[in-house]
């Protein structure tokens, strides 16, 4: 029998294992107690605690893209690029086509009249009964003019053509200025007595310049048929140079009337050139060969006018 006020040993069993238990309990809910302070739970505790577990985490910093990232953005762009670059040359040949269509179908229409001439005078030769010598001669002269005529025309439409592509180089040498004004001169002296244009001439000075011999040689030889060809019967023509400081200027002019004020802006375009007093169309495929051969000798092609000569062509060169 226990004596009272005495503890018996199990009831100290059970009240070690009570503490035990609320202790273990105490730990399980989070709220153990630091050394120094009171086991009682603090609410402000608490709810730092969830304050901080539950706080979103900082952005992170976006991702440096793949090397295949980056290949791919290089082909692309490479590509584009491409792309553009064919487009402008597609466009550059669509322009260039255009130009020689247009340039053929000038000198084509120029074509037309030395050939005819040639089938009509030929025509008389063979067909006309009772035709003299002098009358046959006469006719395959004019035949031959007229030959030679469209031999220059197909040699001008092929100059035109690669200067106008812009990939003929110019071979300039050092040459002589007699040794292409003189030429012009002897020809001109027979294509123009027929048409009763006188030639007026002068000496040639002693001068040098840079050119393309063959190559400006046609330019002049063309512009001197242009120029004829304006030329009214009765009137002069005049083929001569001269220097300009350090270039060299052949002209070629004449007595023809001035130049119409609505040809002039497009005068030595492609499809430019100038009304003839009497003709229907424009020549001036010429005109367009000298500008080309002009600039690709780094020169000028102008029009001038005067009360003695009112149409004038100058071809300026540098000097040799």
């Amino acid at each position: 029998m226990a004596r009272r006020g005495s503890v018996s040993p199990e009831s100290n069993r059970s009240v070690l294992l009570a503490i035990g238990r609320g202790r273990s309990t105490r730990h399980h809910g989070r709220v153990s107690t630091p050394a120094g302070h009171s086991g009682d739970h603090d609410p402000a505790d608490a709810v730092d605690t969830m304050t901080t577990a539950r706080a979103p985490s900082a952005p992170s910093a976006p991702s440096a893209p793949s090397a295949d990232d980056q290949d791919e953005g290089v082909r692309r762009a490479g590509l584009e690029a491409r792309v553009r670059d064919l487009e402008q040359r597609n466009a550059e040949l669509v322009e260039l086509q255009r130009a020689r269509d247009e340039m053929s179908s000038r000198f084509i229409h120029d074509m037309r009249s030395p050939m005819m001439v040639i089938s009509a005078n030929l025509e008389f030769a063979i067909s006309t009964p009772g035709i003299s010598a002098e009358q046959r001669d006469e006719a395959l002269g004019d035949s031959r003019q007229a030959a030679t005529m469209l031999s220059r025309l197909i040699e001008s439409l092929l100059h035109v053509t690669r200067l106008h592509s812009g990939r003929y180089v110019a071979r300039r040498t050092p040459v002589r200025a007699a040794a292409l004004v003189e030429p012009v001169r002897a020809r001109m002296r027979v294509a123009a007595a027929p048409l009763q244009v006188a030639l007026e001439t002068a000496p040639v000075p002693e001068l040098t310049l840079s050119a393309d011999m063959p190559l400006v040689t046609h330019a002049l030889e063309a512009l001197a048929d242009h120029v004829l060809e304006r030329t009214p019967a009765g009137g002069s023509m005049r083929v001569d140079c001269s220097a300009e400081g350090s270039q060299v200027c052949i002209r070629i002019g004449s007595t023809a009337p001035t130049l119409p004020a609505a040809d002039r802006d497009q005068l030595f375009d492609r499809l430019g050139g100038a009304a003839i007093p009497g003709k229907k169309t424009k020549v001036g495929a010429g005109l367009y060969l000298c500008r080309l051969v002009a600039e690709a000798h780094g020169g000028r092609f102008q029009l001038e006018e005067s009360a003695e000569l009112p149409t004038s062509f100058m071809l300026t060169l540098a000097g040799g």
